[in-house]
């Protein structure tokens, strides 16, 4: 499988991982070009598009709208997204298997989540809780009973989401952010490190300050 990541994201999940036939591609963002570190074929298109020998693949990259443009773009060439989970994350009370399957994503073992999800080290998902496709939940979250997490979303380390919240596609709750039972954060926000929500936010507003004391 191929690891796609920026600022060394790629080597976090990867250090998951065993098995030979494991790349991975650092990119850069930057119109200068691409920086890659890799173990398995792959190229560049003139335009930046990326093409690989291995069909399964996972995207380790923070920015929810670049996961996301090249999730579909990726999938749209007939690759398959995987589902990594990192060690001591407990779903529901149970210790979840710390790696991924190389042959059937994890998805269909944990219907939990979806394709391409990457779950961090110390997260605790509690019974109820579904996250969608290709979403990063980051280092010792805590996601509560009944929580909605869509696509494309990211979740900081550790940032709790308390029960029945909803998180819309696309949005960044940053490390440390606290949203309360049953609020909605709306699709494309950014919730800054460290801020306690508490009542429902509209789509692509930016909720910034520090946790209340």
């Amino acid at each position: 499988m191929i690891i796609i990541g920026k600022g060394n994201h790629s080597r976090v999940v990867c250090s998951y991982l065993t098995g030979e036939k494991i790349g991975c591609m650092e990119i850069s963002l930057d119109k200068d070009g691409e920086e890659r570190d890799c173990s398995c074929p792959f190229k560049f298109g003139d335009d930046g598009t990326t093409f690989f020998d291995d069909k399964l693949f996972i995207i380790a990259i923070g920015d929810n709208k670049v996961r996301k443009d090249l999730y579909l773009h990726i999938i749209e060439g007939g690759r398959n997204p995987v589902s990594v989970i990192g060690k001591n994350v407990i779903y529901g009370g149970i210790e979840l298997f710390c790696g991924v399957n190389d042959k059937t994503p994890l998805h269909t073992n944990y219907n939990f989540m979806g394709l391409g999800t990457f779950i961090g080290t110390g997260v605790i998902i509690n019974t109820g809780s579904k996250i969608g496709n290709n979403v990063i939940v980051n280092t010792g979250a805590i996601i509560e009973h009944d929580c909605k997490i869509e696509d494309h979303s990211f979740i900081g380390p550790g940032a709790i989401l308390c029960g029945n919240v909803t998180v819309k596609e696309g949005s960044f709750i940053g490390a440390g952010a606290i949203i309360c039972p049953k609020v909605t954060i709306g699709e494309g926000v950014l919730v800054k490190a460290g801020q306690v929500v508490s009542k429902d936010i509209k789509g692509d507003e930016f909720i910034e300050g520090r946790r209340k004391k």
